[in-house]
């Protein structure tokens, strides 16, 4: 069994990694959308973008890593991504 300091010691650069790329995607995601709503000249894009069900879904799964219960985080994100 891992201490806590061995399983950060073990886990943190790929978990880094990790977060470092949802960041990255969001980033490439807004600038899509900033894009777009220039190139169409309108917002409708930017509001239409927000509302989409993918982007609301890795949205809800980064607030179940903040919000849940501990040890309950890993079951609670598998039934959030699960086809229902």
């Amino acid at each position: 069994m891992q201490t806590p300091k061995e399983v950060l010691d073990v886990y943190f650069l790929d978990t880094r990694y990790a977060l470092l790329e949802v960041a990255a995607m969001f980033d490439r995601y807004d600038d899509a959308v900033a894009r777009a709503a220039i190139a169409n000249g309108d917002n409708k894009t930017a509001n239409n973008s927000a509302n989409d069900p993918c982007r609301q879904q890795l949205e809800d799964a980064v607030k179940i890593l903040i919000n849940r219960p501990k040890a309950d985080r890993a079951e609670t994100m598998l039934n959030h991504f699960s086809d229902k």
